[in-house]
């Protein structure tokens, strides 16, 4: 089941209603057309999406680039084939997500409860920062 909770108390004022609202419902009918072209008419917009509860979300192939899901509960969430490079999950539960053939470069995982997640086929790449030599 669906759980689209949001922690009202520790959103912030960056968290985005419209964003969500939009997120979710494109999940619920299974189809992230919708959010992929608000995503490609706003490319520099941040996803503001912190302490949200979407566990089991569908989300297969949206584009999640510079997306913030700090504290959120992402337990069982569907990113395969996502795009989610420079994708803040810092202390958010991605356990049991599935992240197969997501782009994932850049991301951020330090925190996050990656227990039983799915990295098959995932880009993963991370440039290393070498110093003068």
């Amino acid at each position: 089941m669906l759980t689209t909770e949001v922690k009202r108390q520790n959103a912030g004022v960056a968290f985005s209603w419209e964003q969500f609202d939009l997120l979710m419902k494109c999940s619920a009918k299974h189809d992230m057309t919708e959010w992929n072209a608000w995503r490609k008419h706003n490319p520099e917009q941040p996803v503001r999406l912190q302490n949200v509860n979407i566990e089991k979300a569908y989300l297969r192939g949206a584009d999640l680039r510079k997306a913030d899901f700090r504290g959120a509960n992402l337990r069982g969430v569907d990113l395969s084939g996502a795009k989610l490079r420079d994708f803040h999950r810092r202390w958010a539960d991605l356990s049991g997500a599935d992240f197969r053939e997501a782009d994932l470069c850049g991301t951020d995982f330090r925190g996050a409860n990656l227990s039983g997640a799915n990295f098959d086929r995932a880009y993963l790449f991370t440039p290393i920062s070498v110093g003068p030599i």
